[in-house]
């Protein structure tokens, strides 16, 4: 019983719960422990699919009630959903990250700062 509340409190309070941009970070936010990225550090970024999303494996992570977080094929996501799906590329670690904005604000401001 411990291990399946241990488990499961783990996969809710590391999921992330919405994103902020501003012009120096964009910050994944979650219950503890929020993921920051200096915004100068992402080179690259680009929209994708529904399907390119299903087609990537799990490897170390979670996937579903609360989210999809950890590494998947390589990449490193931190996502709310599996649509609206946004692959960028940081210089400081080049690591590959997805993130799913909600709010197409962020997701077109983030995708025209970096391209």
């Amino acid at each position: 019983m411990f291990n399946f509340v241990a488990y499961n409190s783990y996969k809710f309070f590391f999921a992330p719960r919405y994103y902020i941009l501003n012009d120096t970070q964009l910050i994944i936010v979650r219950p503890i422990a929020n993921k920051v990225f200096e915004r100068k550090s992402i080179v690259n970024a680009k929209v994708i699919d529904n399907a390119a999303f299903l087609k990537i494996q799990r490897t170390f992570g979670v996937g579903g009630l609360f989210g999809y977080f950890g590494v998947f094929s390589g990449i490193y996501v931190f996502a709310t959903q599996k649509k609206n799906g946004i692959l960028f590329t940081t210089a400081s670690d080049n690591k590959e990250y997805i993130i799913s904005p909600d709010d197409t604000a962020l997701y077109d401001n983030l995708i025209s700062k970096t391209n």
